[in-house]
This record gives C-alpha cells, sequence and structure tokens, in this order.
C-alpha cells in the first residue's frame, strides 16, 4: 500500500478497481507487459492533475475495463487470488494495520511538533502524510478514533480541508 498515491481514496473508483494477487515481481511484470500489449489501442493521456513525477503517466486507458476484468477473471481461474472489489481489500488492510496506524500516527506528530518547536526542518510533507492517512480512515468509514490517538484527531480538526488537487 505504501506505493499507492497518498490520496489514492480520491482519485480511484476503488468500488470497480481490482487487484490480482501474484506470486513474485517477475510474474507481476509480464502481467504488466501482457495487458499492456493487448490494451494499446485504449491508451489515453493522464489526466491533468496528475503530476509527471507521479510516474505511470503511460498507463491510462479508456474503454479497458471490459478486457481488464476478464483477464483478472483468467488470472483467478488459474489460481489467483482476485482481490475485487479493491476498496473491501485496502479496507481490510487498513484494519490489519490498525495497531501500527496508531503508534506511527503519534509518532509522526511528535516529529511534526519538534520541527515547529525548534524550527527544524519544514514539516510540511509529515503533515500531509499524517493528514492523508486519517483521511483515508475516514474515506474507507472506518472510525478515526479506533485507529489513531485522540491528539491526532484534535490536531486533524484543526486543520484546513484537504483537496486531491494539492496533492497530485
Amino acid at each position: 500500500m505504501a506505493a499507492f498515491h497518498p490520496r489514492y481514496f480520491e482519485f480511484f473508483d476503488l468500488n470497480r478497481a481490482f487487484a490480482i494477487e501474484l506470486d513474485n515481481v517477475s510474474e507481476a511484470r509480464r502481467m504488466e507487459r501482457f495487458l499492456a500489449a493487448s490494451l494499446h489501442e485504449h491508451r489515453a493521456p493522464a489526466p491533468l492533475l496528475v503530476r509527471d513525477a507521479a510516474a505511470g503517466y503511460t498507463e491510462w486507458y479508456r474503454g479497458a475495463y471490459g478486457l481488464l476484468e476478464q483477464q483478472g477473471r483468467r488470472a483467478q481461474h488459474e489460481g489467483h487470488i482476485l482481490h475485487m472489489p479493491f476498496k473491501r481489500w485496502v479496507r481490510d488492510q487498513l484494519e490489519i494495520r490498525s495497531e501500527l496506524l496508531f503508534d506511527w500516527s503519534q509518532r509522526m506528530l511528535d516529529e511534526i511538533a519538534l520541527d515547529t518547536s525548534i524550527g527544524g526542518l519544514d514539516s510540511a510533507a509529515l503533515r500531509r502524510t499524517l493528514s492523508d492517512a486519517v483521511d483515508a480512515l475516514v474515506a474507507f468509514k472506518l472510525p478515526p478514533e479506533r485507529y489513531v490517538p485522540t491528539t491526532i484527531l484534535e490536531w486533524h480538526a484543526r486543520l484546513p480541508s484537504t483537496s486531491a488537487s494539492s496533492h497530485f
């Protein structure tokens, strides 16, 4: 999940999205090459909100969902795990990592406070990362008070509203 865009939960339709669980990186790369070749006629420009630095700017398609779903079902038939809809899998992963999230979020806030109090490094990236993590809980209808300390919720409540475009 660390490889996802920070606000993936706003940018992608996770109710339609799916993931195929493969055994290793080389198998995943083979699948990517196969899909890229079969989807060539569906290529589309990246959305304007996606910065080039985010990579993946050549991996955008239109009208390809049916073909992709068919390939996902084929992989499932071959014995691979198909996470469909992807939203359910992501939500499950967030719940599995909940204990880690609690401690991580408090350490992040401590670091943000330290950077702010002694004029240290600019903690904007840390603030954004922590805010995105809390926003993901809300997006997946997970009660943040169960996953992060009260101090995080109080800090998050004082932040200006976030928007997807500021992160892309």
